[in-house]
């Protein structure tokens, strides 16, 4: 039980994250990117494919935007 509450946590304050890092750097920001990237993983590890799928490609959508797609993180 404590560790789904501490999930949770997680997702709320990565939600956080996100917003303020779109907020404050743009959507298209690299490291508004790697917020999409970490809440990629979280997602992963708990189960929610398909939402951390959409922060995977939300995440290389941005980087191509800002890094142009023959870079090497992108």
């Amino acid at each position: 039980l404590l560790q789904l509450e501490q999930v949770h946590a997680s997702q709320k304050h990565m939600q956080r994250a996100l917003y303020l890092f779109e907020l404050i750097a743009g959507p298209n920001h690299p490291d508004t990117a790697a917020a999409h990237m970490n809440a990629a993983m979280l997602n992963q590890e708990v189960g929610r494919v398909a939402e951390g799928l959409k922060h995977l490609e939300a995440a290389l959508e941005r980087n191509q935007l800002a890094l142009g797609p023959e870079h090497a993180q992108v």
